[in-house]
């Protein structure tokens, strides 16, 4: 897993099996045979996700809370810390102060993510026992 400024990259080893079982065109540019020496080999399954990388997420998530009028107090930083932030159309300075509060947070950057079926790719198939 790796986490940039704009994107997030998962790879994952994957069996022989599990790369035959994805015949699906789809998934052709995802697989990678990687050389780990003494002729070796493993198969590789990656994907990068555009839009999901911290920057990216740390925009979104103001971006929710100023239009909620919760930007005075995320419930995403520790509780007491402020932080000043440049945020809407005129990157205007805002200062936010951290509640802790946990269950809030999770709430909040779930309520982010509108997944519909259209947007979701296959995914990859279970082996069969």
């Amino acid at each position: 897993l790796d986490l940039g400024g704009g994107s997030v990259q998962i790879t994952l080893e994957a069996s022989e099996r599990e790369r035959e079982d994805c015949d699906h065109a789809f998934f052709d540019d995802y697989f990678h045979s990687v050389n780990v020496g003494n002729d070796e080999a493993v198969t590789l399954y990656t994907k990068s996700h555009l839009g999901f990388g911290l920057r990216d997420f740390q925009r979104k998530l103001y971006e929710h809370l100023e239009e909620n009028d919760m930007l005075n107090e995320n419930p995403c930083f520790f509780a007491g810390d402020e932080h000043t932030l440049n945020v809407g159309l005129h990157s205007e300075p805002v200062t936010t102060r951290g509640t802790g509060n946990f269950s809030a947070c999770v709430s909040t950057i779930v309520s982010l993510f509108h997944f519909s079926l259209q947007t979701i790719p296959p995914t990859i198939p279970a082996p069969s026992p």
